[in-house]
């Protein structure tokens, strides 16, 4: 029965996060939301500008990019960190369990 469960939430699934839900995230101090929404509109950007979806897969995208260009340690380490913090509490916002956030 877990099975078909599972399969249901998988159709139901959204394609991606939106850019607004992204944009909420909230870091521990006030400094550290403005870094993480600044980070977060760079990744908007460059995956409206690639055709990319706002997700953990873009993500991921989005990082190898700036690595691949030779982004700065700080720099990358600044997009994995806010992208964590905003598709996750982004997930939590809209229900989204773990698993789904997780194959988005």
């Amino acid at each position: 029965m877990e099975s078909k469960a599972r399969s249901k939430e998988l159709a139901a699934r959204p394609a991606g996060l939106s850019a607004r839900g992204l944009l909420a995230v909230k870091g521990d101090s006030p400094g550290t939301t403005e870094a993480y929404r600044g980070a977060m509109r760079a990744f908007i950007a460059w995956a409206r500008e690639n055709g990319r979806d706002l997700s953990a897969v873009g993500l991921a995208e989005y990082v190898a990019g700036l690595r691949e260009d030779g982004a700065g340690a700080s720099t990358v380490n600044m997009a994995l960190s806010a992208g964590k913090a905003a598709l996750m509490q982004a997930a939590a916002r809209s229900g989204m369990t773990a698993h789904v956030l997780a194959v988005l």
